[in-house]
């Protein structure tokens, strides 16, 4: 018994040691995973930051001579954490071939891309030299990216367009560009680079020189000979005056009379019947682009106008695409380079120079000459019956014509604007709905519809701004037609009722008094009067953000608390007031997006559109913003650009002023981003000014802050 005893202790030792041992070698041969979270920007690549290869092999260069990194580093060997700290503390980053020291790598650094041939047009040249990454070169004080047809490539011209990337680098103070095909200058104007004294952009493609005060630049400031394509336009017949081509086009103050400066209408030259623009390849000129001016076939070019600001052509050629031009019109051996199936053959031509040898500025204007189609309003009743009263004419696409007025009937369709419907693209039959009445009325249009045409668009903007009254005057008594499916806002503080005898007990939503870019908004879906006759709107709630979106009911109509959102006149200037900017598009339905302008932009305007129930603003590039009285107002405004703490203040994360983020003392001049305002989407808060700065947001309460610059 005791011996069995042992035995069991013995077996029961035993399986211990066993189960023990096998719980280790689980243990032990079993793999364990551990989960390592790592920043997203760990796995960022060099060329994530930079996608331009190129451009880094330079910035590799220059960090080496800084003694930034060890002069064996690589791209290869660098690490993306190494590569932007030597990024920031960059000082200089240059291309300066051909000088002691540079090997034949250095000196083959140039701004034209693989793809480039070269060429200036957009259409023509594929190639684009990105800058992107140069953002994080907080501490740049020169930069020198400007073309050397001696060394790389040898183009006159680099491939930097966007220099988008430069516009928050505040320590620049040198800049040379020239010899590029850079289209906006805009982001390192002084506004954006306050301690830049020299300037080099010429030899570029800037359309907006006016945003540079050559004052500004009291070491150096070059921007002549500037190439530069407008947006194309469609032309109702073969005539077309150009208004004030070049009169607000150069810089801000400048008097460099060797290019044309102060801005002479003496200095527009008439352009000859074919311009060209040589690309060196040396010993040879082996290419070549080619514009040929539209009047070559006979027609007439003529400096027009009370001040001779004009130019008038007339007997312009038909548009030709793609451009059939292969041979050089001077008998040269260079290829002409002409790529793709949109390139223009034609195109209207303006110089500005003391010379037409030497121009200053050149512009080139595409054009086609639209044909006038046939149209057909077809005049139906609610139920779709004809109305037997068709009318026929021709006109051109986009043209407004006006509906007929039939005794006894009333307009009921939504695309009928102000009395008018729209020719389509392809013309065609055009059906309008009309309601009968109740009681007949008496005719006011003729049955021939006739056409409203803005034959002339104008292209190249005006300084000059359309200074509307304080108060604008209010319509009249609105009509179910011209009103419906509009969208008006609230200027005061509103309220939304069920039905139109305003009472407490009726009220379904409060709307307080807002900012203009955030007031309340509406859509009309009708409108009755009150037991005492007042006018009501009856509205669908169309604030998106807010819980009340989508709720019906009715507003006061009174002006003076009630207003359209769009605008519904042409100015010939407006600013950007919302704080997201405003986008410009190619189409007139607001798609095919170019590019946003930032609040405090002065944008110029051409022409003036109604679209279904809104209306759009054609600028002097061709392109289309809204008409909405909350992104956009009319005439120049002045926009705060700095402003100097009167006290001690804080920063905020956010716009709310919550997360305080930092202390700024008393006279800090701090600058501005843009200004917006609290609580933007509650319809139920006010909203107070609040200022964007570098890091968040400080108050806008003149108790603490001063605007000391606009």
């Amino acid at each position: 018994m005791k011996s069995q005893k042992h035995l069991l202790t013995a077996l029961i030792l035993m399986c211990s040691t066993i189960l023990l041992t096998t719980t280790i070698t689980q243990f032990t041969t079993t793999p364990v995973t551990i989960i390592a979270r790592a920043d997203s920007s760990a796995y960022q690549s060099i060329s994530d930051i930079m996608p331009n290869q190129k451009l880094q092999e330079l910035v590799l260069y220059n960090m080496k001579e800084q003694g930034l990194v060890d002069s064996s580093t690589t791209l290869a060997t660098i690490s993306t954490a190494d590569f932007t700290t030597a990024l920031g503390q960059l000082t200089s980053l240059t291309w300066d071939p051909g000088t002691p020291g540079k090997d034949q790598t250095y000196n083959n650094l140039d701004t034209v891309v693989k793809n480039s041939n070269g060429a200036i047009e957009p259409e023509v040249n594929p190639g684009n030299y990105s800058l992107k990454g140069l953002e994080y070169a907080t501490n740049l004080k020169t930069l020198k990216l400007a073309a050397d047809s001696n060394y790389g490539s040898k183009f006159y011209r680099g491939d930097i367009i966007d220099v988008t990337p430069l516009e928050n680098l505040t320590h620049l103070e040198h800049i040379n560009l020239a010899g590029n095909r850079i289209t906006d200058v805009s982001p390192i104007d002084h506004q954006h680079l306050p301690n830049v004294t020299w300037l080099d952009v010429s030899g570029n493609c800037i359309a907006n020189l006016n945003v540079l005060d050559a004052n500004d630049y009291t070491q150096n400031f070059a921007w002549s000979e500037q190439i530069i394509f407008h947006s194309p336009i469609t032309l109702h017949g073969n005539s077309y005056t150009w208004e004030n081509v070049f009169k607000d086009a150069l810089p801000k103050n400048s008097t460099n009379s060797a290019v044309g400066a102060p801005y002479q209408s003496k200095n527009i030259e008439l352009a000859p019947d074919v311009m060209g623009y040589f690309i060196p390849d040396y010993p040879h000129y082996q290419q070549l682009e080619v514009w040929q001016n539209g009047i070559a076939r006979g027609g007439t070019q003529t400096i027009t106008g009370d001040t001779k600001d004009n130019i008038t052509f007339t007997g312009l050629a038909q548009q030709i695409k793609p451009n059939y031009v292969k041979n050089d019109p001077w008998g040269t051996t260079a290829t002409v380079i002409n790529t793709g199936s949109k390139t223009d053959s034609y195109y209207m031509i303006a110089c500005y120079g003391t010379s037409i040898s030497s121009d200053t500025i050149d512009y080139y204007l595409p054009y086609t000459i639209a044909s006038e189609i046939n149209y057909t309003i077809h005049l139906v009743d609610e139920n779709g019956q004809s109305l037997n009263k068709d009318v026929s004419g021709k006109g051109y696409a986009g043209d407004k014509v006006n509906v007929p007025t039939i005794p006894g009937y009333t307009v009921n369709d939504s695309k009928v604007v102000s009395g008018q419907v729209v020719i389509p693209e392809a013309g065609g039959t055009i059906t309008v709905v009309y309601k009968k009445n109740a009681n007949p009325v008496t005719p006011v249009n003729p049955d021939t519809p006739s056409v409203t045409s803005d034959t002339n668009p104008a292209v190249t903007p005006s300084s000059e701004s359309t200074v509307p009254s304080k108060t604008e005057s209010r319509p009249a008594t609105p009509t179910k037609e011209s009103f419906v499916g509009q969208a008006v806002y609230s200027l005061r503080k509103i309220h939304l009722y069920k039905n139109t005898n305003f009472t407490k007990a009726a009220r379904k939503a409060s709307y307080s008094k807002k900012p203009r870019p955030y007031r309340p908004m509406f859509v009309v879906t009708g409108y009755r009067r009150s037991a005492t006759g007042k006018l009501r709107y009856k509205v669908r709630d169309v604030n998106h953000a807010s819980k009340t979106d989508g709720l019906v009911g009715y507003i006061t109509a009174n002006w003076n608390y009630v207003r359209p959102v769009y605008y519904q006149s042409k100015y010939k200037t407006l600013t950007v007031i919302n704080p997201r900017g405003v986008n410009a598009y190619k189409k007139v339905n607001l798609t095919k997006k170019v590019r946003n302008y930032k609040q405090g932009t002065v944008l110029h305007v051409t022409k003036f559109i109604h679209h279904n129930l809104t209306t759009r603003y054609v600028l002097s590039n061709g392109n289309y913003i809204t008409g909405n009285r909350k992104l956009v107002k009319m005439g120049k405004q002045k926009m705060p650009r700095y402003v100097r703490a009167k006290k001690d203040l804080k920063r905020y994360k956010t716009i709310n002023l919550t997360e305080r983020n930092k202390h700024i003392k008393r006279g800090t001049k701090i600058r501005i981003k843009n200004y917006d305002f609290s609580h933007a989407n509650s319809v139920t808060k006010a909203g107070t000014l609040r200022y964007h700065i570098a890091g968040g947001y400080i108050t806008g309460n003149t108790k603490y802050v001063k605007v000391i610059k606009r």
